[in-house]
């Protein structure tokens, strides 16, 4: 025999607390994601090289030709390839005031993103309006021994109110969420403080001068001997220090595109579950 309830309505549900023991989410992957429209401002009261130094470098070549009757030729001989490098000491810039960067668009693709799991609990919730359809119970059907009913018919059944005091689930998992767009406008960071930031990677920054004007050293008409004189200046920076920095940022639009978010929930308890007007226009046994 199994009990079929075509519709059953309760006025309203309220639970006291839900607790969640550990939700994990993640790893979170983001398809694409889009910002539009950043603004990023930044004052500092100081700034400073450290370890720094220049390598200058001096290359001179020969570029000569000859050019006879009979024979002809033209090449370039090394003559000079000097770098020395020249240690200097730590330069204090003046305070950076009102560094502004505009990113009209940046875009990043495959973005992986980790959560740590979180405790969640969550305080008298309530729910309107519950209602369910082609109730079935149970499932295989059930028989009471020394008791034979054909059919059982009912119509009208209405229960005040029921309580319960607690439900738990152990572990709660689905196929991940797929999330086909997200779409954030309007963010604003405003005033971060900074106490200090440090680029540990080193810096260099070549100086690109280029070749000098070619300097003739002889000239014979069948030969010509020219020195070509290419100077190189590259700067090395052990850190950048930046000191007391304020900074607020605006981001016009943010989009993510393709969001999977896989989801474990562990340990999920339901306290003190109020269900008010229990409704069964009819249901059948059989």
């Amino acid at each position: 025999m199994q009990v079929k309830i075509p519709t059953l309505t309760a006025s309203q549900t309220n639970l006291q607390h839900i607790d969640v023991g550990s939700l994990n989410v993640g790893p979170l992957a983001v398809g694409s994601l889009t910002v539009a429209n950043t603004d990023f401002a930044m004052d500092a009261t100081d700034a400073f090289l450290r370890n720094l130094s220049v390598t200058l470098g001096l290359d001179i070549q020969a570029k000569w030709s000859i050019d006879l009757e009979v024979y002809s030729d033209s090449g370039t001989e090394t003559l000079v390839n000097l770098q020395f490098n020249i240690p200097l000491p730590d330069l204090h810039l003046a305070p950076l005031n009102n560094i502004a960067v505009k990113i009209p668009a940046l875009t990043a693709t495959n973005v992986m993103v980790k959560a740590n799991p979180m405790v969640l609990g969550v305080n008298n919730a309530s729910a309107s309006g519950v209602r369910a359809t082609n109730t079935a119970l149970p499932t295989a059907g059930f028989s009471i021994a020394g008791l034979t009913l054909n059919s059982l018919d009912g119509s009208a059944v209405t229960v005040p109110a029921a309580n319960l005091d607690s439900a738990t689930v152990d572990h709660v998992h689905a196929d991940p969420v797929t999330l086909g767009q997200i779409g954030l406008v309007d963010l604003n960071l405003p005033d971060v403080q900074i106490p200090d930031i440090t680029n540990t990677a080193p810096l260099v920054m070549p100086l690109v001068l280029g070749a000098l004007p070619e300097i003739p050293i002889i000239d014979l008409g069948f030969l010509s001997v020219k020195l070509v004189i290419t100077p190189t200046v590259t700067t090395h920076v052990g850190n950048l220090e930046i000191k007391s920095v304020t900074a607020h940022a605006t981001v016009g639009q943010m989009t993510l595109q393709n969001v999977i978010v896989p989801f474990d929930v562990f340990n999920l308890t339901l306290s003190q579950v109020g269900i008010d007007t229990i409704a069964i226009p009819t249901f059948t046994a059989s």
